[in-house]
């Protein structure tokens, strides 16, 4: 189940899930976080909040993936965002004991309402965003841009 509000959609949850879930055994409703037992964990920088998420994924070969959410009260220019998400991408990889598919998205708002927060869309009209690809060990932006390579 997703929570929808006109147009605007799926709202994000309190914990930062996007969806709910209904346990039949105990007739409750959860959030997909309560239910996976995932918590993001938050880091604040300079102008900018990080919160990085590690989830599974639910469907062969499964495996795990990281979402990072960088959040900006006051957004930077488009070339500053994406230097911030590049940087955020690698320090992240960097933590990692095995290298996973990780993708930052930049969000502007205040920190502490999630439902207030919005993706900021690029020049292009794509929502700015930095992606990981483990098996290429490129680093590329929202329009496929190269901007690294790691090994």
């Amino acid at each position: 189940m997703d929570a929808w509000l006109n147009e605007d959609g799926p709202l994000p949850l309190s914990d930062g899930s996007d969806h709910l879930a209904y346990e039949p055994k105990t007739g409750k409703v959860q959030t997909w976080n309560e239910r996976e037992g995932v918590k993001p964990s938050q880091t604040k920088r300079e102008g900018y909040t990080v919160e990085y998420q590690e989830d599974k994924i639910l469907v062969p070969p499964y495996g795990k993936f990281a979402t990072l959410d960088v959040l900006f009260e006051k957004p930077p220019a488009q070339a500053e965002i994406v230097t911030i998400l590049t940087r955020e991408v690698v320090s992240a990889l960097d933590k990692q004991s095995t290298k996973l598919d990780t993708t930052a998205y930049a969000k502007s708002g205040p920190a502490t309402d999630r439902a207030a927060l919005k993706q900021i869309r690029g020049s292009s009209g794509v929502f700015l965003n930095v992606r990981f690809d483990a098996k290429s060990g490129q680093v590329r932006d929202q329009d496929r841009k190269l901007l690294q390579t790691i090994k």
